[in-house]
């Protein structure tokens, strides 16, 4: 395995990390909101999602890609993404959720794991301005 290679592979299995630190705690949150504080669903997931990403990006930036400074620019293009990322994801739930009866926390979880690899390559590149041919500054 080339050593850029290597290094997307080590960033991506951080980004994992973060992201499944995150994906955890956003579940966790919707839980509580729709079981105990009585919330709708999209409502709720919504709220879990904005909520996770500001540490979210911070630490994505410090140990997915390997110290990149955190910034404003960095962070609106951040929650770009992820807001986009939201809203195709909201939209897939309720279709899961509504018309194919799938639980909701079923749903998001699928989702989660679908959007990963989307999500690692437009931040890796977008968020955090690693050139797709760059190995970044991974250790």
């Amino acid at each position: 395995m080339s050593t850029a290679r290597g290094a997307r592979l080590k960033q991506f299995l951080r980004f994992m990390v973060v992201g499944g630190a995150a994906a955890v705690s956003g579940w966790v949150l919707l839980y509580v909101l729709v079981h105990f504080l009585g919330w709708n669903y999209l409502v709720a997931y919504a709220t879990s999602f904005l909520a996770i990403n500001a540490a979210s990006y911070l630490a994505a930036g410090a140990y997915a890609f390997g110290g990149r400074d955190a910034n404003r620019r960095g962070l609106v293009r951040y929650y770009a993404i992820n807001l986009a990322s939201l809203v195709g994801n909201g939209l897939a739930l309720a279709a899961l959720v509504e018309w194919a009866h799938f639980n909701y926390l079923v749903a998001a979880i699928l989702l989660s794991a679908l959007n990963a690899p989307i999500n690692f390559l437009l931040h890796r590149r977008l968020t955090f301005g690693i050139d797709w041919r760059d190995r970044g500054t991974a250790s």
